[in-house]
């Protein structure tokens, strides 16, 4: 047969793969059928002005990928197989609901928290504790992270938070993860096999666990609020289970709990078997006085699984989180998880290591601090200046949130529509809690970490219209 394929002499891509993906192109269009028989390798390439070896090539990465077969004294064949048919269709649109959960539409005047300031991160230092990481560690990157992460890192994090937050622990018990949530599968499986069943947590709450546990199949138990902290008075005394709680900065009122109460949840976590998770993500953003002692650091009978992360401090896009286990888990954890791959980047730990070491992480969150706590007066001020009469007003002296509740409640959706409408994000407190579903709501929650002190009080200003319109 006398045939033609189609190439391109003056383009940079190898005549070869123009000759093969010519054949795929007339195989998958139909023009070329099962079993039909291709020109010989001297035919083509005399037809074609080419040389042997460029069709000898092509044909030998068709056969070899089962475009082609060959039989011996016959020549080259077409294996039988299906044309693919191209429908002449209109182009679909992605239901709107999967773009609000698929892309990142930011608002400028965004008060959900979920970015940074570009000036609230030193660039530079991250970029220097990056080459330190290189120059210094450089032997160690051409191996295989180690599981639960590197011992470097694993000693810096045991000595920046011992002295910070009291935690008491052996670098063996730090476990390295790639954001809170991977850890907390892990927990959650670990904790289902020795057959813990229930969740307890704050509600309203910041709580990714009652997502991940509720996959494992736990059954979840919203534990409400007195005083603004966790109602321990209202956990389940008869069962053991898993508490998730933020003792050190209840989100989203920034509330302490207090040394009394701290007490009662480790005498109820040791008197039903239960282990307490500590929520720690917001344990050095407060503003009067010093970071207070964590749970972890008062728990003689290691009850307390402790968790933090350093996405708040430095940028939500370094996904390194740590959880620090009592000895009493630790065995098992490690039993279950050995073979796991570590999801970190070996060379960001690394570069997080030396931060922690020469003292550029602390220098870091004294800098934040100084800077939220300028924006925290500053944003109370704005808020008491356009809404004190329309709401009331929650802040504590800690973190970066408030509540803002009216005295009557409004619909929901009215809501969401006036919030696109004026181009302002924030959120509800319902969207923090577990209750029934409801088309009403009285609270709304603002988180000011992301948006830029010169947007604040025009932001404010929209908010304002938004609830007069409520």
């Amino acid at each position: 047969m006398d045939k033609i394929f189609f190439i391109d002499k003056s383009s940079s891509k190898p005549l070869y793969i123009q000759i093969y993906q010519s054949v795929i192109r007339e195989i998958n269009q139909g023009k070329l059928q099962g079993d039909e028989k291709m020109p010989s390798i001297l035919q083509l390439a005399s037809q074609m002005g080419l040389s042997k070896i460029t069709i000898e090539n092509a044909y030998a990465q068709l056969v070899a990928e089962g475009y082609l077969y060959a039989q011996p004294q016959k020549g080259y064949f077409v294996t039988p197989m299906k044309a693919i048919v191209a429908q002449q269709t209109q182009p679909q649109i992605l239901d709107e609901r999967v773009m609000t959960y698929t892309t990142c539409q930011r608002k400028r005047y965004d008060f959900t928290g979920e970015y940074v300031e570009y000036e609230h991160f030193d660039l530079k230092l991250w970029k220097k504790n990056i080459h330190r990481g290189m120059n210094e560690n450089a032997h160690a990157l051409y191996y295989m992270s180690e599981p639960f992460g590197e011992a470097f890192l694993k000693e810096q994090i045991c000595c920046y938070f011992q002295r910070v937050r009291g935690i008491r622990a052996e670098k063996e018990q730090i476990i390295i993860g790639s954001g809170t949530q991977g850890l907390l599968e892990s927990l959650a499986r670990l904790f289902k096999q020795r057959e813990y069943k229930i969740l307890a947590f704050e509600n309203p709450g910041f709580n990714i666990a009652k997502d991940v546990f509720q996959q494992e199949g736990y059954r979840l138990c919203p534990i409400g609020l007195r005083n603004r902290v966790l109602d321990v008075q209202a956990l389940d005394r008869t069962q053991r289970q898993i508490c998730f709680a933020s003792p050190s900065y209840q989100f989203p009122y920034g509330a302490l709990m207090p040394v009394n109460i701290r007490r009662d949840l480790l005498d109820w976590a040791h008197q039903t078997d239960s282990y307490i998770i500590e929520d720690d993500y917001n344990n050095e953003l407060r503003y009067v006085g010093k970071p207070v002692l964590s749970l972890q650091g008062m728990d003689y009978n290691e009850r307390v699984i402790y968790m933090g992360s350093f996405s708040t401090l430095l940028l939500p896009s370094i996904r390194i989180s740590f959880m620090v286990l009592p000895q009493s888990v630790l065995y098992d954890y490690v039993k279950a998880n050995y073979r796991r791959t570590q999801g970190v980047s070996k060379l960001e730990q690394f570069a997080l290591a030396h931060m922690l070491q020469k003292d550029d992480f602390g220098k870091q969150v004294r800098r934040l601090r100084k800077t939220y706590r300028q924006k925290h007066h500053f944003i109370k001020a704005v808020l008491y200046k356009y809404l004190e009469k329309d709401v009331s007003i929650e802040m504590d002296s800690a973190g970066v949130t408030c509540v803002l509740g009216r005295q009557h409640p409004f619909k929901k959706e009215k809501f969401y529509y006036l919030q696109s409408k004026y181009q302002v994000r924030c959120a509800l407190l319902s969207e923090f809690m577990i209750e029934e579903e409801t088309e009403y709501e009285k609270y709304i929650v603002l988180n000011y970490r992301g948006i830029g002190t010169g947007d604040i009080e025009e932001g404010v200003q929209r908010i304002e219209k938004v609830i007069r319109q409520l």
